[in-house]
């Protein structure tokens, strides 16, 4: 099959006002709760949905958070008895809004965010 040439992501956005220790730990929580949100070893997709722009991924703008990325990967393939993972880390570029039926999904489809289990594909730290 071909290749989309995009990948689903959620976009993180940090306070600006966080200090450095601040926003270290605001992307180790991001991290935890991403990995926490999808099966980090499934290269084919998540849940239903499948295809290449279903892979899981991270991207990272600072070398701080590309740092924190890799450390919540190796301790989730630790926490996993040394499995390989299956989520792609890159370098953030251009990102790409969504078309307007993707945006509020929850709230289009009468879902509690609080309550059903967000499934990002990637996170998109900025």
């Amino acid at each position: 099959g071909s290749e989309p040439g995009y990948v689903e992501v959620v976009r993180v956005t940090f306070d600006k006002s966080l200090t450095e220790e601040e926003l270290q730990e605001a992307t180790k929580i991001s991290m935890r709760s991403f990995l926490d949100a999808i099966d980090p070893t499934d290269d084919r997709g998540q849940e239903a949905n499948r295809g290449p722009q279903y892979r899981p991924a991270i991207f990272f703008s600072t070398a701080s958070q590309e740092r924190a990325a890799l450390d919540a990967l190796e301790k989730e393939s630790l926490r996993r008895g040394n499995r390989k993972l299956a989520v792609r880390l890159r370098r953030a570029t251009t990102f790409w809004v969504a078309e307007e039926f993707h945006q509020d999904y929850y709230k289009k489809n009468g879902l509690d965010p609080n309550v059903e289990t967000p499934y990002w594909m990637g996170a998109f730290l900025d």
